[in-house]
């Protein structure tokens, strides 16, 4: 439930810290043809359009914007492909554009719609992908990096590196003079397939954008390995829980219920400048103060940003095509896009807004960019690569290594009836 946040400085903003930056549900999009003249049907993140901003908008323009569930981005394709129900502004990640505009799913905008000196966006190098540099068909909204979140009362030193999450070293007895952990039992990882799968890769030497579909199985097969560890605990050596969230990590965070995550970066600006409900209280007065000694480090080995970009979907309703290119400039005028940042804490592209920007947020996590220019953005693939992450994350989630197979046992008179399938593969590692 959206509720008020309180920054270090107590400005209040609204804010919905149940909300995950890729998933959530408002309503049905089938629902969107029932609202008729008067309603945009938007599949994106509620956060990036904060309620004081709908409603000036509606006040502005008679449209009231409402919201169906925006889904992954290794998922959108195949959704709009089977999708008739209208919708008319999509808020994905810039890279599946590409994909998207080459099956004709995605519209050009149609700029004499748009003040001129609205596009290109500017810095083009740092917001545009490389194949729409003046914004034909994609228009980045917010951005952000992921990294490595850490508490700095639990964590000693700066984890520069991926292998403060992924090198599996048991933790240390005694809390090391350097980098180490303080006895921290789990680990959360993003539950998102080309972000984390992408973040293995850095570590292990490759491209986030890989090809060669062993490279991705290798590191699916390394997370397994990661989650298995724990099950190897003794008294002697103890390893952690490794666990995959996306909504709940400004929580956890802000709890204190875990000090070494991979996070968005907004995410741990959100955890450390505001306070939430606490949800193991039944009271709505009970909140969760912002934690100040939150942190997050970019690893050496290279940082995936993301750019999550407006799109006009064919699924548009004609009599809805100028108040969408409507709703896409007012959303980047400089207060209403500093407005959004204010309140979901994600950075914005307009670089006019930051004027407006709590400095809290321009001075944190949110901003961060790589300092050795390691920053790296994702690229659209093919289907066929598509269906190796695909198939490499649902090895993660059921906890698979890709050399384990399912062997058929011969059915005898005595094991036919209950019988199944035989995993069979390697044993876990030994020390």
């Amino acid at each position: 439930m959206p509720t008020d946040i309180v920054l270090a400085n107590g400005l209040r903003l609204e804010h919905d810290s149940s909300l995950g930056r890729h998933r959530s549900m408002y309503r049905d999009p089938a629902s969107f043809r029932a609202s008729g003249v008067g309603a945009l049907g938007l599949w994106a993140w509620p956060g990036y359009f904060p309620e004081v901003l709908r409603d000036k908008f509606r006040a502005q323009t008679g449209y009231a914007i409402e919201f169906g569930e925006l889904p992954a981005d290794e998922e959108l394709l195949s959704v709009l492909k089977g999708s008739d129900g209208p919708v008319d502004l999509i808020v994905p990640s810039a890279f599946v554009a590409k994909a998207l505009r080459a099956q004709n799913l995605i519209r050009d905008f149609d700029k004499s719609l748009f003040s001129e000196d609205l596009l290109p966006m500017y810095p083009a190098s740092i917001y545009n992908p490389e194949f729409d540099t003046e914004n034909d068909f994609v228009i980045p909204y917010a951005w952000g990096a992921t990294g490595i979140g850490y508490d700095a009362e639990r964590v000693i030193g700066l984890p520069s590196s991926w292998s403060a999450l992924f090198a599996g070293d048991p933790l240390p007895p005694v809390p090391p003079k350097a980098w180490g952990h303080r006895r921290l039992d789990r680990i959360v990882l993003l539950d998102d397939a080309r972000f984390t799968l992408g973040s293995v890769l850095l570590y292990q030497g490759k491209s986030p954008n890989t090809t060669v579909a062993q490279e991705v199985y290798d590191a699916a097969d390394l997370l397994v390995t990661l989650g298995r560890l724990h099950l190897k605990n003794d008294a002697e050596k103890q390893y952690y829980r490794i666990e995959y969230e996306e909504v709940r990590i400004p929580d956890l965070l802000r709890r204190g219920e875990v000090g070494l995550t991979m996070s968005w970066s907004a995410d741990v600006t959100t955890a450390m400048h505001s306070a939430a409900r606490d949800r193991n209280s039944k009271s709505d007065q009970d909140v969760v103060p912002g934690k100040p000694s939150l942190r997050i480090a970019l690893p050496a080995e290279g940082s995936i940003l993301f750019r999550d970009s407006f799109m006009i979907p064919q699924q548009v309703r004609p009599g809805n095509w100028e108040a969408v290119h409507q709703l896409i400039e007012f959303m980047l005028q400089p207060q209403n896009a500093a407005a959004v940042t204010n309140s979901s804490f994600y950075a914005t592209t307009v670089t006019t807004a930051e004027a407006y920007v709590d400095r809290f947020i321009l001075n944190g996590p949110s901003y961060f960019i790589h300092a050795l220019g390691n920053n790296r953005f994702l690229e659209d693939l093919d289907e066929e690569m598509r269906t190796v992450y695909r198939e490499a994350w649902a090895n993660v989630k059921t906890d698979r290594l890709s050399s384990e197979i399912l062997v058929e046992e011969p059915a005898s008179d005595a094991t036919a009836i209950g019988t199944g399938p035989t995993i069979v593969g390697p044993e876990l590692p030994s020390d």
